[in-house]
Formats: C-alpha cells, structure tokens, sequence
C-alpha cells in the first residue's frame, strides 16, 4: 500500500496537497498516515537526509510525491419501519 494512503485521501501527483481546500489540517492528516507507513518500513521518497520519519513525510506530501484522495461521505442507509 506504497502507492495510496490508507486513509483513502486522488488529487493528481502534479497538485501539491498543501493547495487542497482543506488546507494545512489534511496535509497534517496526510503526512500522520505517510509517518506511519514509514515507521512500519515502506521507502522514503525523498532522501531522509538524517531526519525522521515526521520530516520526511511532510517532504513527501508536500512535494505532492504522496497520492491520495479525499471520499466523499456517505449517508447511512435509512431503514424503512
């Protein structure tokens, strides 16, 4: 699961996040899921230059090097009764 975030956040690689009308709170989201991935042993995308994990993935995110995408939410079904 290299490739998406799990939180299933698909703006295009191209659009940086930090551009996103949610703002710096879903790039905080974002680079939170990226800094697990990393703990758990996935490949940098950028050279970590002898930061951590946290560091690294707001480099990721914010170099638009992350692909994710915000779900819209659905509605619980309404049960007829």
């Amino acid at each position: 699961m290299e490739d998406a975030l799990a939180l299933n956040t698909a703006v295009p690689a191209e659009k940086p996040a930090h551009g996103h009308q949610h703002g710096k709170f879903l790039l905080v989201v974002i680079a939170v899921q990226r800094v697990k991935q990393l703990r758990n042993g996935v490949r940098p995308r950028v050279d970590p230059q002898g930061h951590g994990c946290s560091w690294t993935a707001l480099r990721e995110v914010d170099g638009a090097m992350i692909s994710w995408e915000v779900m819209e939410k659905v509605p619980p079904p309404v049960v007829a009764g």
